[in-house]
């Protein structure tokens, strides 16, 4: 399986769950079915699969993908505005899940 075919997946998943973007409550899609301006983002990066694997954290994932290894699971992603997601992975907004904000 190629990372194409693991990202595309997960895409469709996360808008096919989320519908929003989760940050701005705003409508991701149109009447035309375009998702421009709305990405879905991985809450821990797939650039640190390594770490993830190393540490475990697949123990805590209940909704396997169908490809793609538990990092790929929706239960790792949101969707987001672009510009919002450009923000999250870079840090410079987060997201604290013991309060909701």
């Amino acid at each position: 399986m190629d990372s194409g075919t693991r990202v595309r997946n997960f895409r469709d998943a996360v808008r096919h769950r989320d519908r929003r973007c989760l940050i701005t409550r705003e409508e991701a899609e149109d009447e035309q079915g375009h998702w421009w301006g709305y990405e879905a983002a991985h809450i821990f990066p797939l650039a640190h699969q390594g770490y993830w694997q190393e540490h475990n954290f697949d123990r805590w994932i209940t909704i396997p993908p169908e490809t793609g290894g538990s990092i790929s699971s929706i239960q790792n992603g949101l969707l987001l505005r672009s510009d919002l997601h450009q923000l999250f992975d870079v840090y410079n907004i987060s997201i604290n899940p013991d309060v909701c904000i």
